[in-house]
């Protein structure tokens, strides 16, 4: 099973590494404490990103039944 720091994960998404940090913290982000490093699994990685993309992917779906209902 592979493990990604902080670091690796801020720089593959393309956030801070506070921004990561605050995901562990918040418990948004599952991670485990290695001496002083943060790891986080490659599948609680994957668990992640696919809980963003389907809450994403429903609010795309919210605003399309807003802009419909305006319509009316």
């Amino acid at each position: 099973m592979k493990f990604y720091s902080l670091t690796e994960i801020a720089k593959m998404l393309g956030i801070t590494r506070q921004t990561a940090l605050n995901w562990v913290q918040r418990g948004w982000l599952r991670a485990g404490k290695f001496g002083r490093v943060w790891r986080v699994s490659e599948d609680d990685l994957k668990k992640f990103i696919e809980k963003a993309y389907a809450n994403v992917q429903s609010s795309e779906i919210v605003k399309k039944l807003v802009e419909e209902i305006k319509q009316i």
